[in-house]
C-alpha cells in the first residue's frame, strides 16, 4: 500500500475534470474530446510524484507507462470514484494535464485516492 501523505505534502493544486458527452454527436453520432468538452468538476491539494528511473521500472508492473503518481485527499462534495473518464490538471505546472490511468482507494475508508498518470 502507497504511504499516506502528511498534510504538509500537499503542495500542489490539482483540478478533477469530467469529459462532458454533448447532447448531440458527429454526423457519425460520436462526440469529440476536445478541450472544450471537459468540465472541473472539483480543485483540491494533492502531491503530484513524477516516477524516473528505478520508481519508473516497478511502477510499470502494475501499471504500463506510468508517468507518476497523485496523491490526494477524498472530501466532501466530491464523492464519485476516479477513472480514466476523468483527468486531472496540475495548476502549478501551468495547467499541465495528467490523463488518470487507475485510481485506488487501497484501505477502502475513504480517506486518499493513490492516482496513476501519463501526460
Amino acid at each position: 500500500m502507497a504511504k499516506e501523505p502528511c498534510a504538509g505534502d500537499l503542495k500542489d493544486r490539482v483540478e478533477i475534470q469530467r469529459l462532458r458527452r454533448p447532447p448531440e454527436g458527429t454526423e457519425y453520432g460520436g462526440w469529440a474530446a476536445d478541450e472544450g468538452n471537459w468540465e472541473t468538476v472539483a480543485t483540491r491539494w494533492a502531491r503530484v510524484k513524477e516516477l524516473g528511473g528505478f520508481e519508473l521500472f516497478h511502477a510499470r508492473q502494475s501499471v504500463a507507462e506510468t508517468d507518476g503518481t497523485v496523491d490526494l485527499r477524498y472530501a466532501g462534495g466530491f464523492e464519485e470514484e476516479l477513472d480514466s473518464a476523468m483527468r486531472l490538471r496540475w495548476v502549478n505546472r501551468k495547467n499541465r494535464v495528467l490523463n488518470i490511468l487507475r485510481a485506488t482507494n487501497p484501505d477502502e475508508l475513504k480517506r486518499w485516492w493513490f492516482v496513476y498518470w501519463k501526460a
